[in-house]
């Protein structure tokens, strides 16, 4: 009987997900002015107008979830209006291309204070004393939840720029967060991946391979925010499993945020300004795109090859992670091996013989 529930409730949101990404996707021509993002934004990777606004179908696929399972459970639906709220921020600049990353960042505060707040669950260890005793005072702890919850948001955000991307990247860590909701028995941990996971498939019918919709920034805040709240989420739950093993297991989009900041301020530039120098777009310009440059493939495939392509390269470190997920030494170890390992990377695609831009521009 628990099992058809399961069921019944995962196809309900991958079904309503499905629904409205068809609305989106066949009434294109009437709302692609205000939905498809500005055309000469210098992170964008595809060629025409695609509406950006697919975390419509996710955030409503997960609402019809909340709604059709009983009895519904607080937490969860605590969650739900906390991640509404962060995809509302998103959405609206999705609309108006206006709304500056600093005030983005600082809007995105909210829903953590929010969730932290009204379920009474936030970081309270990190398994280092000087920290614990900062977190044993409420306020703090509430505080760096917040924090941590909004940064993995718009790291999320940050790895948005290439075809099922986010969208693999984050059914990867749902498998993670997954297996271990169910070694230690925790039905809300299971049941709160199932919540995502089954609107991400719906959305990634239309997303991979063939990009006829995108998540937008309202959908990249949301899955980012809902995976950082169930690591949070795995730690205080069971204070057997170190705070790094939610912190690995959402170590790309992380490594990434830290990484371009770290770069941009370096260069004299904004940290939170776009540019076209991220990781995956190096990968699909001065990798991907050369190697299969003799098939003549059309820039969709090879946008969509590079997202998954790239979605696999944190992988192992989420097996690691589930692994030795009480052992805090071991996971801060594999942290920096796959932190060295994605500098490496970089400079490697940095310093290979093709010209970025002279790539970049025969995409124009």
């Amino acid at each position: 009987m628990f099992e058809g529930e399961i069921l019944s409730t995962f196809l309900a949101g991958m079904l309503t997900s499905i629904l409205v990404l068809l609305v989106i996707t066949h009434t294109r021509e009437i709302h692609e002015v205000w939905t498809s993002g500005p055309k000469e934004a210098i992170q964008k990777m595809h060629a025409g107008a695609v509406p950006r606004i697919g975390g419509i179908g996710i955030l409503l696929g997960m609402g019809v979830m909340v709604v059709v399972y009983r009895p519904i459970n607080s937490i969860v639906f605590s969650t739900f209006i906390a991640s509404s709220f962060i995809f509302a921020i998103g959405f609206a600049e999705d609309l108006s291309n206006k709304i500056k990353v600093s005030w983005r960042l600082l809007l995105t505060f909210i829903p953590g204070i929010f969730i932290a707040v009204n379920s009474g669950i936030y970081l309270t260890h990190f398994g280092w004393g000087w920290i614990d005793s900062l977190l044993s005072i409420q306020f703090l702890a509430i505080g760096f939840t917040a924090f941590a919850l909004a940064g993995v948001s718009h790291a999320f955000n940050m790895i948005d720029g290439l075809n099922g991307l986010v969208s693999f990247t984050s059914l990867w860590i749902l498998g993670a967060y997954l297996s271990l909701g169910f070694y230690y028995d925790d039905l809300l941990i299971v049941h709160m991946c199932l919540l995502l996971a089954a609107p991400i498939l719906g959305f990634l019918l239309f997303n991979w391979p063939l990009g006829k919709c995108f998540l937008g920034d309202g959908g990249a805040y949301l899955i980012g925010f809902f995976l950082a709240f169930i690591g949070v989420l795995l730690a205080e739950r069971h204070l057997v499993i170190s705070p790094f093993a939610p912190l690995l297991i959402c170590s790309y989009p992380i490594i990434e945020v830290l990484y371009s900041s770290v770069r941009r301020i370096l260069k004299g530039r904004n940290s939170g300004a776009p540019d076209n120098q991220h990781l995956h777009q190096l990968f699909k310009f001065r990798l991907i795109k050369p190697l299969l440059k003799k098939h003549n493939l059309q820039t969709v495939i090879i946008n969509s090859i590079t997202g998954f392509a790239i979605s696999l390269i944190c992988s192992p470190f989420l097996v690691l992670a589930v692994l030795f997920k009480t052992d805090q030494n071991v996971l801060i170890g594999l942290f920096l091996i796959e932190f060295f390992l994605y500098r490496f990377l970089y400079r490697f695609l940095v310093n290979s013989n093709v010209e970025l831009k002279a790539i970049v521009k025969s995409f124009k």
